[in-house]
């Protein structure tokens, strides 16, 4: 099936829907934006022989694509966190990104890092804050709904390592006396 023709794609609402009878049932395999984005689709299920596991009930073409002011920004839960990975100028560029991501199975290898700085709260490790104002990291830990400070470092690495100091003697206070 050439890619360019559009058997089984219907438009529908300023919309493109993909549907075809199967043993004198219709199926719909979803809706689409664009018709070349229902192309595709339409493709991939040709090669899939129309298989019905690839149905996409609710079909979203913007998934984990987020409006902010005017720029769009894809972020997707991963092992109960919300991981960010990247700000785009246009819905084009971050549909794109995103289906790279896709692709590569979400790789946080791949997410973007911001233009202003090497580190933001989505990414730094746990326990260590960044501090715009001051250009600092903290090391911080909550206890009994507290927040307490075990220090404040110029660079990220200096955080690193004395959380990891802190973390190897579980946070206790009362273990200083012996180093």
């Amino acid at each position: 099936m050439k890619s360019d023709d559009n058997t089984y794609i219907y438009p529908s609402r300023n919309k493109y829907v993909i549907r075809k009878t199967i043993y004198g049932k219709r199926k719909y395999y979803g809706t689409f934006e664009t018709l070349q984005e229902a192309r595709k689709y339409r493709d991939f299920l040709v090669d899939h022989a129309w298989n019905t596991k690839y149905i996409k009930k609710n079909y979203n073409i913007n998934r984990y694509i987020k409006k902010h002011r005017k720029k769009y920004y894809i972020s997707k839960r991963i092992d109960g966190k919300d991981v960010y990975f990247g700000t785009f100028e246009t819905l084009q560029e971050a549909r794109e990104y995103r289906d790279f991501l896709e692709e590569h199975d979400w790789n946080p290898e791949y997410r973007k890092i911001s233009r202003y700085s090497q580190w933001n709260k989505n990414n730094l490790p746990k326990n260590i804050y960044y501090n715009n104002k001051q250009n600092t990291y903290s090391v911080r830990k909550v206890f009994n709904y507290e927040p307490i400070t075990f220090g404040t470092y110029h660079t990220l690495e200096d955080a690193i390592h004395e959380r990891d100091f802190w973390m190897s003697i579980d946070w206790d206070m009362d273990m200083l006396d012996l180093y």
